[in-house]
């Protein structure tokens, strides 16, 4: 037989040439920040050695993971892997590979899958301003989200008054606002909104501010020219933005005491000259 391995009588060695099959069994939509499964079926003629899943977002780099064997066995399995879709992914690309012990492999085409973005805008208020009577008050928020911000609102009110909603101006990586407080007001009501390019909402809870009242009331004397042995009476005109909570009357003749009066809901108070 001269050099031949093997002679008449001889269990040659079993070759495998037979690639093994695979069905894609992948069910859901990817959407961004969640888990993900992917699922293969594979089976062969012989024995199953591994499965592996290719994936990739957008233009970026791929990942190629082992899958683990959830069900059956090494000649008629199911394959699964998990992992967590990317937060900005827009698109997904995948293809499912298995390998049998003879080193013969089989791969599905490569399928895309748009990712679903399912998650809101973030909202900071970082408003740090106290909102005073008849003086602007900035509100400032900062927002941002995994894809895109598509609008961003405030709705905001004074006391129990009218609501207004306004659109909020983007301002080097912060979105503003500048409302006037009115003189009258005693606190600010308001609430912040986002919109992602995907319609995803948020929204703050309202925040309510007492307004500080830094006005002065204002106060004009109408009193007329005292005479001895007469009396008088002291005129006078007060208004305040919010409300008087007291007023005094301070009055002395020649070098005699002070005498101070409580005159809170009075607008005269009269007085006999010596």
């Amino acid at each position: 037989m001269g050099n031949t391995p093997y002679g008449p009588g001889d269990q040659l060695p079993l070759v495998d040439q037979i690639r093994p099959e695979i069905a894609d069994n992948t069910t859901g939509i990817p959407t961004t920040g969640d888990e993900f499964v992917f699922e293969a079926k594979a089976w062969d003629d012989l024995l199953l050695r591994n499965a592996n899943v290719q994936y990739w977002y957008d233009s970026g780099p791929g990942n190629n993971l082992s899958m683990n064997m959830s069900a059956g066995n090494y000649q008629n399995a199911t394959y699964t892997q998990t992992i967590n879709i990317s937060s900005n992914a827009t698109k997904m690309y995948y293809n499912l590979s298995v390998t049998d012990t003879g080193s013969n492999w089989v791969n599905t085409p490569i399928k895309s899958l748009a990712v679903i973005d399912n998650d809101p805008p973030d909202i900071r208020d970082v408003t740090f301003s106290t909102p005073k009577t008849g003086d602007d008050f900035e509100i400032i928020s900062i927002i941002n989200d995994n894809i895109g911000i598509s609008n961003s609102y405030l709705e905001y009110w004074f006391d129990d008054e009218n609501k207004f909603n306004e659109t909020f101006e983007y301002n080097i990586n912060t979105y503003k606002k500048t409302i006037r407080n009115p003189i009258w007001a005693t606190n600010v009501s308001y609430k912040i909104s986002a919109k992602d390019t995907s319609d995803n909402w948020a929204n703050l809870q309202t925040k309510i501010i007492n307004v500080t009242d830094d006005e002065r009331p204002t106060i004009i004397d109408n009193s007329g020219t005292p005479t001895t042995g007469d009396g008088y009476n002291f005129v006078f005109n007060s208004s305040d933005n919010i409300e008087i909570v007291s007023k005094n009357l301070e009055y002395w003749i020649d070098d005699n005491s002070h005498e101070n009066i409580s005159i809170k809901d009075k607008n005269s108070y009269n007085i006999t000259i010596p």
